[in-house]
C-alpha cells in the first residue's frame, strides 16, 4: 500500500462492526510511544464566531491495523483509547503505513491508511457546542398562520442552525406528517419527527436538539416551485423559500412533544444574480449516451458557508435539465428571497446526476447514478464550470470495469488483496471510491452502501475479504480538487470547498 494512501472503509450490514471479517487479527502491544491524535471541532455559530472544541472521543473505536504478513488477512490489530477533550492514542509506533481506526459510537466502521504517528481528525461542523443530542422519537408540530396559500408542490423546511440540525424533506418521502391542503393559509398541526434530523458532522452524528433558553433558533421555510425559462430557452425550476417562520422560544426534550406556534413572514425576492453553469468536461468524460444529466445549483447562505459546509434550506435552487450537446444553464437575473442575517457568508453548489438502467441476472431491473458537484463563492455574476474530469479506466483485480456500461461482468478473485485502480484526473488532490453491494430486500432490489475509500494516489488495496462470493457490487470512483489537499496522515474531515467529479462502473459479479 502506497504512503499516500487514505483509506476509508464504511462498513454496512456485511461488514456488522466486526474486524474478523476483514481477516483481521486482534493484537494487544504494549509501551508508552506510539500513534497519538487529536480531533478539534470547529463550530460554525450563528453569531459569526467559531469557537473549537475537543470531540468526545471516549466511546469511540480506536485502533490502530498494521501490515503483518504472518496475521490473517495481513493484519494485526493494536486498541486504543481517547478521551473527553479530543485525544486519542495506541500503543504502537508503526515505521511505515498503517490503518487507523476511528469509529464513532452506532456508525459504520471508518478506517484511514497513513504514514505518520501524530494526527488531526478534526472537522467543522454548525452549531453550538454542548447541544444535547435526540436519542429517542422526538416530534415537533407546527401551528403556523400567515401563510401563502399552499400549493399541491409546495414543501416544508424545518432547520436549526443554532442547534447545527436540519429536517431536509426529500430523503425520506413522508418525513412531514398533516401538510396543508392546497388553497390553505394556515399550517395546523403539522408534525415532524426530530430525531430524523441530521447534522453536518462526519460519521452519523445524531440530531442536536433545540434549546431557546441558549439562543438556539428554528426556522420553517415553505418552499415553493416556478416554472422559468433560461438564457437559452431551456426550461428549468426556481424552488425558493416565499414564506419564513422563525424563533428562539423554543426548547426540546428528547423524546418530548414540543408545538412551535406563530406566523409565517413573505419573502419578498428582492435579491439577483446572474448565473452560468458549464458542465460539459463531466458529461463529455464520465455520462453514458443513453443518460440525461440534470444540473441543479442551490445558493446558501448559513454560518458554515465559509467553509463549504451546506446546512438548511437554500435562497434559491435552480434545476434544469441541460442538452447533451451544449451542457450549459445560463440566467441573466436570477431573483430570490434572503431572509437570513445578512452577516452570514453566502455560497453556491451545484450538482450533475445522471442515472442508468442495468438490468441483472438474478435480481432484475435497477438504476444506479452519480453525482458530482462543485462550490464557489456566491457573487453578484457566479460563473461555475466544471475544470475537474471524472476518473476513467477503472479496474478491479485487474479487470475493466467502466468501459461499455455493460449490465454486468465477472471479476475472479485470487484471495489476496483486491486491487481497485484508475486513471488520474488532472489536478486532483484526491480520491474517493464508494463501492455499493447490489441485493434483492424483500423482493426489491437495493444497493448499499458497503464500503467508501479515500486515497491521494489512482490506485488502493482492499482485503478480498471485503467481497462474497457470486454477489454484485457496483463503484463509483470521484476525482476531488479540495482546499489544502489531502497529504498522507491529514484526516481532517470536512470544511473546504471541493470540486468533485464522479464516474460510475458497470456492475460486476464476483468470483471466487
Amino acid at each position: 500500500m502506497s504512503s499516500r494512501h487514505l483509506l476509508a472503509l464504511l462498513g454496512v450490514s456485511a461488514l456488522g462492526g466486526c474486524t474478523s471479517l476483514l481477516g483481521i487479527e486482534e493484537l494487544t502491544v504494549a509501551g508508552a510511544d506510539g500513534v497519538a491524535g487529536t480531533s478539534t471541532i470547529t463550530w460554525a455559530k450563528t453569531d459569526g464566531t467559531t469557537p473549537q472544541t475537543g470531540e468526545d472521543l471516549t466511546r469511540y473505536t480506536i485502533r490502530a491495523f498494521v501490515p503483518d504478513t504472518a496475521a490473517p488477512g495481513g493484519f494485526a490489530a493494536i486498541d486504543g483509547t481517547g478521551d473527553a477533550t479530543g485525544h486519542f492514542t495506541i500503543p504502537i509506533a508503526p515505521a511505515g503505513d498503517y490503518l487507523l481506526e476511528l469509529t464513532r459510537p452506532g456508525a459504520p466502521p471508518a478506517l484511514f491508511a497513513v504514514d505518520r504517528l501524530d494526527l488531526d481528525a478534526g472537522y467543522v461542523t454548525v452549531g453550538r457546542p454542548g447541544a444535547a443530542p435526540a436519542t429517542t422519537t422526538t416530534p415537533v408540530t407546527f401551528t403556523l398562520d400567515g401563510l401563502t396559500p399552499w400549493r399541491a408542490t409546495d414543501g416544508l423546511r424545518a432547520t436549526s442552525y443554532g442547534a447545527g440540525t436540519d429536517l431536509d424533506p426529500e430523503p425520506s418521502a413522508g418525513r412531514y406528517h398533516d401538510l396543508p391542503s392546497a388553497g390553505s393559509t394556515r399550517v395546523a398541526m403539522t408534525s415532524v419527527d426530530w430525531l430524523t434530523g441530521t447534522v453536518p458532522d462526519p460519521g452519523g452524528a445524531p440530531a442536536r436538539l433545540v434549546d431557546g433558553a441558549t439562543g438556539d433558533d428554528l426556522w420553517v421555510a415553505h418552499t415553493r416551485g416556478e416554472a422559468i425559462t433560461t438564457d437559452a430557452a431551456e426550461a428549468a425550476q426556481l424552488v425558493t423559500p416565499i414564506d419564513v417562520y422563525t424563533t428562539t422560544d423554543l426548547t426540546m426534550a428528547d423524546g418530548g412533544a414540543a408545538t412551535a406556534t406563530g406566523a409565517f413572514s413573505p419573502t419578498p425576492a428582492d435579491h439577483a444574480l446572474q448565473l452560468r453553469v458549464d458542465v460539459g468536461a463531466w458529461v463529455a468524460s464520465a455520462i453514458p449516451a443513453e443518460s440525461q444529466p440534470k444540473i441543479a445549483c442551490t445558493g446558501y447562505s448559513e454560518p458554515g458557508a465559509a467553509y463549504g459546509v451546506v446546512h438548511g434550506f437554500g435562497l434559491w435552487t435552480l434545476a434544469a435539465d441541460p442538452p447533451m450537446v451544449d451542457p450549459t444553464v445560463a440566467v441573466s437575473t436570477l431573483r430570490y428571497p434572503h431572509p437570513t442575517p445578512a452577516s452570514w457568508p453566502e455560497m453556491v453548489r451545484c450538482d450533475l446526476t445522471f442515472s442508468r438502467q442495468i438490468n441483472l441476472p438474478d435480481l432484475g431491473p435497477m438504476r444506479v447514478g452519480a453525482r458530482s458537484s462543485v462550490d464557489a463563492p456566491r457573487a453578484d455574476r457566479t460563473q461555475i464550470a466544471a475544470t475537474l474530469p471524472p476518473p476513467r479506466q477503472v479496474t478491479v483485480a485487474g479487470v475493466d470495469v467502466q468501459t461499455g456500461f455493460a449490465d454486468h461482468i465477472d471479476v475472479a478473485l485470487d484471495g489476496g488483496p483486491v486491487l481497485i485502480a484508475w486513471s488520474a484526473s488532472a489536478d486532483a488532490s484526491q480520491y474517493e471510491v464508494a463501492l455499493r453491494r447490489l441485493s434483492l430486500v424483500n423482493g426489491t432490489p437495493v444497493n448499499a452502501r458497503l464500503a467508501t475509500i479515500a486515497t491521494a494516489s489512482t490506485s488502493v488495496a482492499v482485503p478480498a475479504s471485503l467481497f462474497d462470493a457470486d454477489t454484485t457490487y457496483f463503484l463509483s470512483v470521484t476525482a476531488i480538487r479540495a482546499t489544502g489537499g489531502l497529504p498522507a496522515g491529514q484526516l481532517r474531515r470536512t470544511g473546504a470547498f471541493a470540486h468533485r467529479a464522479m464516474n460510475i462502473s458497470q456492475a460486476f459479479t464476483i468470483r471466487k
